[in-house]
């Protein structure tokens, strides 16, 4: 009996992204991953190695997989041999966790460029994230009047902040954003009324939501890839008419909360505590530790860097950041001076951090405030302080190449896959600004997949051209 499979592949990859979202909670599974602090197991894990494990045994058995060659598919596989050489040389337990969670994430990136083989798998794949993301964001509008939560209910005791199966309202919004994106791209594109329905309503939906995460980064980075995705577009009627209630619906929900109204109302301050974020590795470290002002390796680090943190706390001034993500920013980038080729090591900041340059960290706290913020939350500060040079060449030419593959895409207007690759590039853009206020970057399994949708969007493309 012949096999198939790449339908074995495609469906268990449609499951995968059906579930991306769904975070079994502790209620359901109390059991610590990883050395999360948080007990959370995200459902779709368990179909992704099952996902690898069938690529494997059809490696083994037909001999042949596809393993992508173009430029942005290598940078991925950089990207995770990078990784590991950083904790070969510089060893730590966070750092462990993070390439394990990478390599883990390739495997997810080679099921889905294995199983979408024309653009009618490409389709019926967006139209199964627009189906789960649907149920999302009517369970965030049903949270935010309900105040039903499954966990993580400290979140409503001062706004009504939802969560809906995340833990933390920041990564929804995220989420929220990326299918906004999604949904209006396909909406411009399908010709089939149901599915153009399906995608309005999706649109509308997630925007309400978005507004009910309160996650001003979330609406920050939402509104920069949507206004970038609006200049890529078709220009149209069907087009417009969509923009226009997308404003109306922005409108109704501003205007008809309070909580909405007041959030806003201070946009610039993005940032003003402690976000919680499921994928983050926190490490414990005691105090007493760091909080040592004799320590002669701190001093050493404070009189070298004594001029150029002067000049940097006037150029940090101007970010929506508190002084606990200030000072994490301003380590990072002192960090990477210190050690610019190779960094501090991957996973390494926050011990780093706080023993060298625990000077900035604010102890003359009130108890209210909650202990020092020593997580690095910005994606690219965490980069360069941990990868050193290595990392920014890395990341530079990772964006490059994105850019080209947009321009590419662009120009094709005769791509039966152009819209889909548009719509990537848009959302990639808003998790590169959102994960400036929250981390977590290349650790979200969506980065993973957009990249999926560029690669197969590509090879679609060039597959029709011939």
């Amino acid at each position: 009996m012949k096999i198939n499979w790449e339908k074995i592949l495609f469906w268990i990859l449609l499951s995968v992204v059906i579930t991306l979202p769904l975070q079994v909670t502790e209620l359901l599974f109390p059991v610590h991953i990883l050395g999360s602090r948080f007990p959370v197991l995200e459902f779709s894990r368990i179909l992704t190695a099952v996902g690898i494990l069938v690529l494997g045994i059809k490696l083994l058995v037909t001999k042949k997989i596809l393993i992508p060659k173009d430029l942005l598919s290598i940078l991925l596989y950089v990207f995770v041999v990078i990784n590991g050489l950083s904790l070969a040389f510089f060893p730590s337990s966070s750092g462990l966790v993070e390439v394990l969670r990478y390599t883990f994430y390739l495997g997810f990136f080679f099921i889905t460029v294995n199983a979408v083989k024309n653009l009618g798998y490409f389709e019926n794949l967006v139209r199964a994230f627009l189906i789960a993301g649907s149920a999302i964001s009517v369970f965030s509008i049903f949270q935010y009047f309900g105040g039903f939560y499954l966990w993580n209910a400290k979140l409503g005791l001062v706004i009504s902040r939802v969560n809906a199966t995340f833990i933390d309202p920041n990564v929804l919004a995220t989420f929220l954003g990326i299918l906004i994106v999604i949904a209006t791209a396909y909406y411009s594109y399908v010709a089939d009324k149901r599915y153009r329905i399906l995608s309005a309503l999706v649109a509308l939906s997630s925007l309400a939501a978005l507004f009910y995460t309160f996650s001003r980064a979330g609406l920050v980075s939402f509104v920069a890839a949507f206004l970038f995705l609006i200049t890529v577009l078709p220009k149209n009627l069907k087009m417009l008419i969509l923009y226009v209630v997308l404003a109306l619906v922005a409108g109704v929900v501003y205007f008809s909360s309070g909580e909405v109204r007041e959030r806003t109302s201070n946009i610039y301050d993005i940032i003003e505590g402690t976000a919680l974020n499921s994928d983050a590795t926190f490490v414990a470290i005691r105090y007493e530790s760091f909080s040592d002002t004799s320590s002669g390796e701190k001093e050493n680090k404070e009189e070298k860097f004594r001029s150029i943190s002067a000049f940097l706390d006037r150029i940090l001034s101007f970010l929506p950041f508190n002084y606990d993500r200030t000072s994490t920013v301003k380590a990072g980038i002192l960090m990477f001076l210190d050690r610019p080729v190779f960094g501090v090591g991957l996973g390494n900041f926050q011990e780093v951090y706080t023993i060298d340059y625990s000077y900035l960290i604010d102890f003359r706290r009130k108890p209210s405030q909650g202990d020092p913020i020593t997580l690095l939350h910005s994606s690219f500060a965490a980069l360069i302080a941990e990868l050193g040079l290595v990392g920014l060449i890395w990341l530079s030419t990772f964006l490059l190449t994105s850019a080209q593959v947009f321009i590419r895409a662009y120009r094709d207007k005769g791509s039966p896959s152009r819209i889909f690759i548009l719509a990537s590039v848009a959302s990639l853009l808003l998790m590169f600004i959102h994960t400036q206020f929250r981390g977590s970057l290349f650790s979200d399994p969506y980065f993973w997949l957009l990249n999926g949708f560029m690669v197969i969007g590509e090879r679609i493309s060039s597959a029709k051209s011939k």
